[in-house]
């Protein structure tokens, strides 16, 4: 590993998310604790005390911009004169395609390095290596897909996860909100619609809720796979860990009734 403490200054930085602290801890070269808690929705996060610490401790925060109100107040209360990072103002879009990504990882890189320019050469490394890891992990990934029966098969998809399944592999046809802005009606109209274009395979997303999609795969007749969204979801370590255990789902989905 680069040695990241050449000079005197220190880095003390946060996230909010499971994926922003890996994204950030790869540049660091740091181990980072989100804030929030794997399988929850930063949107929908209930501070816990032990996060008073974690945001008393930053000189730096990076995060999505979707937290919520919690957000503001748990650092109005414990280090209103943090640094805050909203990534969302400067990359748009998912994170789990590895394209993307590596798009989030540059401008984490661009925005470290603003704050720590004597560390320049020592984030680009860490960057560079990074990319080269998530492409050949990629690419090991996609191939063991294509080996399976569920490859190029026809899905419904959470539209959070629409992006990655397709790059996966899969043909989205079909996408549905979260369980929260589905009504009845709506389930019946994605029903209705998954069936028409013959759809074999319902894909979730773990934070988003998994009752809507699960109640659509038995009505249509078709297995589902949940997917993660943030590093820890699933139990996952790391964001290639969690490309893995996407595939994996997909790969193996379940049977409605033996879940």
């Amino acid at each position: 590993n680069i040695n990241l403490y050449e000079s005197d200054s220190e880095i003390n930085v946060a996230a909010t998310s499971g994926i922003l602290a890996d994204f950030v801890g790869a540049i660091i070269d740091q181990k980072l604790d989100p804030i929030v808690d794997p399988g929850t929705c930063p949107a929908h996060y209930d501070i816990q005390p032990e996060d008073a610490a974690i945001v008393a401790n930053a000189d730096v925060i990076f995060y999505h911009g979707f937290e919520g109100e919690w957000f503001i107040t748990l650092v109005n209360e414990n280090n209103p004169s943090t640094k805050l990072i909203k990534v969302g103002n400067l990359v748009s879009g998912p994170w789990l395609p590895p394209p993307q990504a590596i798009k989030y990882l540059r401008t984490i890189t661009q925005e470290l390095v603003k704050i720590y320019p004597e560390k320049n050469l020592a984030f680009s490394a860490n960057l560079n290596a990074y990319i080269t890891q998530i492409n050949e992990n990629a690419a090991q990934i996609k191939q063991e897909f294509a080996q399976s029966s569920y490859y190029g098969a026809n899905a419904v998809v959470m539209e959070f996860q629409a992006m990655f399944a397709t790059w996966l592999g899969l043909n989205v046809m079909v996408t549905f909100g979260s369980d929260e802005t589905l009504g009845a009606q709506d389930i019946e109209s994605i029903v209705a619609e998954a069936e028409a274009k013959a759809c074999t395979i319902v894909i979730m997303n773990l934070p988003s809720g998994t009752d809507a999609g699960k109640e659509i795969a038995r009505e249509i007749g078709a297995k589902y796979a949940i997917f993660g969204n943030f590093v820890g979801d699933l139990n996952t370590e790391s964001y290639i860990d969690l490309l893995r255990k996407n595939m994996e789902a997909a790969k193996e989905p379940i049977t409605p009734g033996f879940d």
